[in-house]
């Protein structure tokens, strides 16, 4: 199953980052420009057939057409990609209830 998703990756300048060591003492060192790496996974409205579970669902990229789509960059964003924030119907998963153990 392959999600779709969003990334970046920022390098902030003069960036404080307090430690605090064993014996409580704080230490502050300034200037650090390590990468901070974010992501997200994009969530649509559940499908009816998972609206049970919850009201959002992520995205699900379905097909070698949709992934390729989602991860050209060189259109920037268009039309299309909306198609693919459909909710999927839920035909795909299979879910069991268990039984509450006694």
């Amino acid at each position: 199953m392959i999600l779709a998703g969003l990334y970046d990756i920022a390098t902030p300048e003069g960036q404080i980052e307090v430690i605090q060591n064993v014996s409580g003492r704080l230490f502050i060192h300034s200037g650090a420009t390590s990468p901070l790496y974010t992501f997200t996974v994009v969530t649509t409205d559940a499908s009816s057939a998972l609206s049970w579970l919850h009201d959002r669902q992520p995205v699900i990229l379905s097909s070698t057409d949709e992934l390729e789509a989602w991860l050209d960059t060189s259109r920037g964003w268009h039309s299309g990609l909306l198609a693919l924030l459909n909710p999927t119907d839920g035909k795909e998963f299979e879910w069991y209830v268990q039984s509450p153990i006694l």
